[in-house]
């Protein structure tokens, strides 16, 4: 089952895909973050933040970005520096939870801690 389907498009295209995915597929249409919402729907560089941690790996970078984070990660910066710089749009957890649990959604694994703690989640439903 599919929860839902985040699209990117270009600036002017919204009108006509609202009009293909609500009008010709009858999907619902669920509001965009008030965060991104507040710059017109439109951002270079949406990242997702839980527990004051960003998630670069599951965020929306435009590809005109990337000499910028060649660049970031050439001199070690870090995200939340980079995040400043490019004036990211950052989407925390009360908007998050619309889509289930965040600490659920944003988990990765980075050491056997993980590991576990995944096939905790997995199994619990």
């Amino acid at each position: 089952m599919i929860h839902h389907v985040q699209l990117a498009c270009p600036p002017g295209s919204e009108a006509a895909l609202r009009a293909f995915y609500h009008g010709v597929l009858a999907l619902d249409e669920i509001p965009k973050p008030a965060a991104l919402a507040a710059r017109g729907g439109q951002a270079d560089l949406v990242l997702p933040e839980t527990a004051g941690r960003l998630h670069p790996l599951l965020a929306r970078w435009d590809p005109a970005l990337l000499p910028a984070l060649r660049e970031a990660l050439a001199r070690e910066a870090p995200m939340h520096e980079l995040a400043e710089e490019l004036d990211a749009t950052r989407i925390g957890e009360a908007e998050l939870r619309r889509f289930g649990d965040p600490a659920r959604l944003l988990f990765n694994v980075n050491d056997p801690g993980d590991l576990e703690r995944a096939g905790e989640l997995l199994h619990a439903g």
